[in-house]
C-alpha cells in the first residue's frame, strides 16, 4: 500500500508530500545504492535531491536492521516526509 499527502500551509507557498509504503517491491536497493526515490500510489517515482540521497545513504549504513534486510532483499517500510523541489524531492524526515 502507498499513501501520498500533500499539505499547503495557509500562504499556499509551501507543500509537504507525505508517502507512506507498506508493501513488497522486487527492488535493486543495496547497501551500496547511493540514489533513491519512492513509488507513489499512482505508480510515479520521485527520485530524492542529492543532500538526501547522502542522508539516506548514511541511514543505511548505520541501521544494522536496515542493512540486514538490504543484504537479504527484504522489505523496508519507511516513512518519508518531504517537500517537492521540481522533479525531486527534499527529505525533511525518514522513519
Amino acid at each position: 500500500m502507498h499513501v501520498e499527502e500533500s499539505h499547503t500551509n495557509t500562504t499556499g507557498s509551501v507543500t509537504r508530500t507525505e508517502t507512506t509504503t507498506t508493501d513488497s517491491v522486487d527492488c535493486p536497493v543495496t547497501p551500496t545504492t547511493s540514489s533513491f526515490g519512492v513509488m507513489t500510489s499512482d505508480g510515479r517515482y520521485i527520485r530524492f535531491d542529492p543532500a538526501s540521497n547522502t542522508r539516506v545513504t548514511e541511514i543505511v549504513k548505520t541501521n544494522k536492521s536496515w542493512s540486514r534486510n538490504l543484504q537479504d532483499r527484504r522489505p523496508i517500510t519507511v516513512r518519508v516526509v518531504g517537500s517537492p523541489d521540481g522533479d525531486t524531492l527534499v527529505v525533511d524526515s525518514i522513519r
